[in-house]
């Protein structure tokens, strides 16, 4: 029964992928979500695609790199689906593979239940015009200030960066990530300053229950991670990674998904409509330099953006 259900939302992520007919599709997954992607290949192969589905041992940790096989099949491919574990977004196999013409589309993390919930029914094709603003908005922008009503206070320089749009539509240029869409940027290094204070949550650590951590950055790195008991796991958890790249501000981005909620899921939580998100660690594979151990974000809700001077997002609502 839950086989048959799958079949709407796969639709939905094959139709946002860009399967044609007589493209090369590769729908990838891993050991732990395979019964999804084999969901995926048959709605795919429906929609007309020359499909080739491919199983690799399911990843220890976000961003490691993927086999030699699997990267090579993904830039031989015109389309790549990915249903896995862990978040490959950050690898050279992406990288290279999007550089090539591959269009991609990835959901790590993905579940069942995640495929049913009411954020995959979001109205991309509306919302897609407001992401796509939001970036070139970003790109034009030489300065950035990120506030909030919980204390966060940010500013940092966009200057020759490019903004990313992730509307959830298969593209040449950037991954997509449904139903997470974003539109983001990597700052330019060294330049932000200020303070976060966490009233989101900390995606893949924990979610905020009364607890606000507080993080402190200057010179464009995390400086201080104070507060209660989730400040002190994620500052154990940058601590173990032993790389002193993983403190570097790698991102600013804002969420605009309106069903996304928070619930301590990276996808959803990065995703929620007018929240934002700061990140730390890598940035290479986003139009930045820094590679690190690791990516964490960490969001804030309710945000105000200001692209050199301008309001673009107040409370979380859009001003354009």
């Amino acid at each position: 029964m839950k086989r048959m259900l799958l079949t709407r939302p796969a639709r939905t992520i094959v139709e946002l992928s860009g399967v044609k007919p007589g493209l090369q599709v590769l729908v990838l997954t891993d050991t732990e979500k395979y019964l999804i992607g084999e969901v995926v290949a048959g709605v795919a192969h429906e929609a007309g695609g020359n499909v080739s589905l491919m199983v690799m041992p399911a990843q220890k940790m976000q961003g490691e790199e993927l086999p030699p096989t699997v990267a090579a099949a993904m830039k031989a491919a015109n389309v790549v689906i990915a249903m896995v574990a862990k978040n490959m977004a950050h690898t050279t196999a992406r990288l290279e593979a999007t550089q090539g013409g591959t269009k991609i589309l990835l959901m790590p993390r993905v579940t069942e239940d995640r495929l049913l919930a009411p954020p995959m029914e979001a109205d991309f094709h509306n919302l897609r015009p407001i992401i796509e603003g939001l970036a070139k908005r970003m790109t034009e922008a030489r300065t950035a200030r990120l506030t909030n009503a919980a204390g966060t206070d940010i500013r940092m320089s966009l200057e020759g960066r490019r903004g990313r749009a992730l509307t959830g539509f298969g593209n040449t240029e950037d991954i997509a990530a449904p139903p997470g869409v974003e539109a983001s940027i990597a700052p330019l290094e060294g330049t932000a300053e200020g303070v976060v204070v966490v009233d989101g949550s900390i995606p893949g650590v924990g979610f905020m229950e009364g607890e606000f951590p507080r993080i402190e950055i200057k010179d464009g790195r995390f400086t201080s991670i104070t507060g209660g008991p989730l400040a002190v796991s994620f500052r154990n958890l940058l601590t173990s990674f032993s790389d002193p790249n993983v403190y570097h501000v790698a991102e600013l981005g804002v969420g605009l998904n309106p069903l996304c909620k928070l619930r301590g899921a990276p996808d959803d939580d990065e995703g929620e409509f007018g929240s934002a998100h700061v990140a730390c660690g890598t940035n290479k594979f986003m139009g930045g330099t820094v590679l690190a151990a690791a990516h964490y974000d960490v969001v804030v809700r309710k945000a105000t953006l200001e692209l050199d001077g301008v309001v673009v997002l107040k409370n979380g609502e859009i001003q354009f």
